[in-house]
């Protein structure tokens, strides 16, 4: 059971990732779309597809070391000044080495997209610091995170701001992804800095095999994801136009603004989720009920938009980006099944079924890349949007069919939402 100091800290943690996200709602919204209306749909969508190629690489940066970082920290499996500069070092050389790859590859290959990517991917150096989000998430100080990322967000979205009332041209925007990684991983730094020290962070190269043996799968799982989430964009761009991508790209921002609980309420009761491992009877209990909580708060926000969200967009989007409400219309489906995908994830990762989880996620990407293909080719860009609900849904359910271990999940997924009991569960 949870005494009242920890009830206090989990709702101190989730007001303000809340306070965070409510203000990346509402500003972000506005600003989007102003840059939107005012790159125009060619534009945005030049823009959108560098961001989407940059983000499909974030993963060889990371390692998918995120979530290995913060399970250990709180099992404390390793010490925290090792984790901490192994990590460090590794996520550093592999961000050398890949915005090293991408300069060749423009030298040798340019245009504007490709200018942008590269210019984007400098960004990459700063976001090793993200590793740092663990540390604050296994402490119970997501405040800070809240602080740092929305501090970020508004300075970038004044920068965006000031870009288009003076005019500039796109490919000033692009600089802004670079602003606000330097300003997350600053400000990460010094709040880290107010409890710890970076001066004991020390390099092991034993600790940096266990954590890439723990850790491998979860990088192709975190491309595939990022696959998921871009290949869309980036098949409208080479099968249609870049001004279908801006189009698409919109109504995609939109939804992923819809879906931000969900990063909420899984980042903060990840801590809670790790705690009694070992009493499976308990842990099968708060997932069950971590399920029901997604499902009501994905269903809440799915009956908000269709009763007022939808006609604020189509003042705010105008006339231009009118197609995008009727590609929004159909993403709306996918979200109950992203709520509940964010809760797969967590299972896997705290019962370390790391090749189940890599292998639902790449097939998950496999199926995604296919039908985009057909879909796009039939139904434009409400065909990338059909492909991501058929995806989300394969995701979050019937890949916990795939065996024996994953089958677990299954039945407190049938638990959660069919009430169908089971003497593994």
């Amino acid at each position: 059971m949870m005494n009242i100091n920890n009830i206090k800290k989990y709702t101190t943690n989730i007001s303000w990732l809340l306070l965070e996200k409510i203000i990346r709602l509402l500003v972000g919204f506005f600003v989007n779309i102003w840059m939107a209306r005012y790159l125009g749909p060619a534009d945005f969508g030049i823009l959108t597809f560098a961001q989407a190629i940059i983000g499909v690489f974030i993963a060889f940066v990371t390692l998918g070391l995120g979530p290995i970082i913060t399970r250990d920290l709180l099992l404390k499996k390793y010490s925290q000044d090792y984790l901490f500069g192994t990590s460090f070092v590794m996520q550093f050389i592999s961000a050398i080495l890949l915005i090293l790859t991408i300069y060749f590859y423009v030298f040798f290959n340019q245009c504007k997209e490709n200018t942008l990517i590269l210019i984007i991917s400098f960004s990459y150096i700063f976001q090793i610091m993200s590793m740092l989000d663990s540390y604050f998430q296994a402490k119970l100080l997501n405040k800070y995170v809240a602080i740092s990322n929305g501090f970020a967000f508004l300075i970038s979205s004044l920068a965006k701001i000031f870009l288009i009332i003076y005019n500039y041209e796109l490919i000033f925007f692009a600089y802004i992804a670079i602003l606000e990684s330097f300003i997350i991983a600053s400000m990460y730094l010094y709040f880290y800095l107010k409890f710890d020290s970076i001066k004991r962070w020390k390099y092991n190269s034993k600790i940096a095999r266990s954590l890439l043996n723990d850790s491998w799968p979860l990088m192709p799982h975190k491309i595939s994801m990022v696959i998921i989430a871009n290949i869309d964009m980036l098949m409208i761009s080479k099968m249609m136009d870049n001004y279908s991508v801006g189009i698409y790209a919109m109504a995609y921002k939109i939804y992923l603004i819809l879906i931000f609980l969900a990063s909420i309420l899984t980042k903060v009761l990840f801590p809670l989720l790790v705690k009694n491992t070992n009493n499976m009877k308990m842990q099968n209990t708060k997932f069950i009920k971590f399920y029901r909580l997604m499902g009501i708060v994905s269903i809440f926000i799915i009956i908000i938009y269709f009763f007022v969200g939808q006609d604020i967009l189509k003042i705010a989007f105008g006339e231009q980006y009118r197609k995008s409400i009727v590609v929004l219309n159909i993403l709306m489906i996918s979200v109950f099944f992203s709520f509940i995908n964010a809760v797969c994830d967590q299972w896997y990762v705290i019962n370390n079924y790391t090749k189940s989880f890599l292998f639902r996620t790449v097939v998950g990407a496999f199926i995604n890349i296919v039908l985009n293909y057909f879909l796009i080719a039939q139904y434009g860009i409400n065909g990338a949007a059909y492909a991501t609900i058929i995806t989300m849904i394969y995701i979050s359910y019937f890949s916990n069919f795939i065996n024996q271990k994953s089958s677990k999940n299954l039945h407190l997924l049938n638990q959660a939402f069919f009430s169908i009991k089971s003497k593994n569960a």
